[in-house]
Formats: structure tokens, C-alpha cells, sequence
């Protein structure tokens, strides 16, 4: 993301990262309790922070614009509401579209042919026909937007190879797999048992890892 880099570790930025590593612990906890305005709230100042941090280190908006459908998703997500979780999903699948426009512009095609990016780009794109085989034998309302959902999630795996930074497609790998892994737990995990929740914040966090990588590639912070 060479093109996208912005002015890196200042003291305000750093306080923010501290700041939000801070709200992460406390977010993992709210996770566990009952759906309310306090509990939505705590899910998502992580997201806020972050995009604080993009801002603070005159970082390039357009990601802004992913967070900010990110952060809606998680929003609506902690509702555990059908028509909630569909705009949820809808929320995410725009943020995912947003990354891999972004990946697009900043990356030169002919990176994804090197070996290990295109089999990563093969191996996320099988690990996808399956999971969303599995999830379509259970046929529901939301087959097809989460099919369209997985081809999104491939294209922004994909494209983020096109990045120089190995770190990006690290970023993008480790937010495709959570998105994943909430597909699959939302149609086999009891949501309410201890490992239902276990999994929960487990893919929580790993959802916003990913997103914390390929904004702190693009803001300089690691390579």
C-alpha cells in the first residue's frame, strides 16, 4: 500500500492505539451480556478509535468509509435480530467491497501470480466453496446473499495480494477466516453456550484484527 501510506506514530496516535486496546478488553466482556444500548455502544468504540487513529495520522478516508460499514455491521449484529442480522451482513459485505476496491488501486496485478499469493488467493477461495456449500444445504432466505458474500470475501483476499506488503493479505486472510467461522457458527453453534460465546469473541476479535492490520500497513505503522 506504498501509494496509500500516511504520517505514521505520533504521540496522539499512539494514545489512541492504547486507548483502544483498552476498549477491546472491555468489548470482549460486553459480548457475553445481554443485548442493550450500553453493550452496542462498548462492540463498537474500538471501530471508533480506530478510524480516529486513521484520522490523526492523516491516513486515506476511503478506509474511514470501511469502518464506518464495519462498525455498522458489528452495530446491528449484537441486536441478534433476523432482519437485524441481514442488514448486518449487508453492513459487512460493503466494508469487505470497500477493502478490495482500495487493494485494487494501490496493487499491480502481476503480484498476485507470485507463488505463495496465488495459492493463498486458491486455498481461501476452496475453504469458501465449502463452508458455503455446507451453510446452502440448510436452505434459507440468506443462501444467496452469503454466497454473493463469499465471492466478495475472495475477490478482497485476491486483490489483497495485488498489495506489495505481505501483511496485507495476512490482514485480509485473518478477516475473510472470521467472517468465515461466524458463518459457520451462526448455523451450528448453540449461541448460547459457553463455547457459543467462547467462539463468539474469539471471531470478534479476530474480525477486527484483520482491519487493524491493513489500516496500520496503510497508515506505516508495520510493513
Amino acid at each position: 500500500m506504498s501509494t496509500l501510506l500516511a504520517g505514521g506514530l505520533t504521540s496522539p496516535v499512539l494514545a489512541t492505539f492504547v486507548f483502544m486496546l483498552a476498549t477491546l478488553c472491555l468489548a470482549l466482556v460486553a459480548l457475553g451480556g445481554p443485548t442493550s444500548a450500553r453493550k452496542t455502544g462498548i462492540v463498537v468504540l474500538p471501530y471508533a478509535l480506530l478510524a480516529i487513529m486513521i484520522v490523526l495520522a492523516d491516513g486515506p478516508s476511503v478506509l474511514l468509509v470501511a469502518l464506518a460499514f464495519s462498525g455498522l455491521g458489528e452495530m446491528l449484529l449484537v441486536q441478534q435480530q433476523v432482519t437485524a442480522s441481514l442488514l448486518a451482513l449487508g453492513a459487512f459485505l460493503a466494508a469487505r467491497v470497500v477493502y478490495a476496491v482500495v487493494f485494487t488501486v494501490a496493487g499491480t496485478p502481476g503480484m498476485l501470480l507470485e507463488g505463495w499469493r496465488l495459492a493463498t488467493a486458491i486455498v481461501l477461495a476452496l475453504a469458501t466453496v465449502l463452508v458455503f456449500v455446507r451453510i446452502c444445504r440448510r436452505r434459507t432466505a440468506l443462501n444467496i446473499p452469503e454466497a454473493i458474500y463469499g465471492l466478495v470475501l475472495v475477490a478482497m483476499v485476491a486483490t489483497a495480494g495485488m498489495v506489495t506488503p505481505p501483511t496485507v493479505m495476512g490482514g485480509a486472510l485473518i478477516l475473510a477466516a472470521a467472517d468465515l467461522s461466524h458463518a459457520l457458527h451462526r448455523y451450528f453453534v448453540k449461541r448460547d453456550s459457553s463455547v457459543g460465546l467462547a467462539q463468539t469473541r474469539v471471531i470478534w476479535l479476530a474480525r477486527f484484527a484483520g482491519q487493524v492490520v491493513i489500516v496500520f500497513v496503510a497508515l506505516g505503522l508495520i510493513r
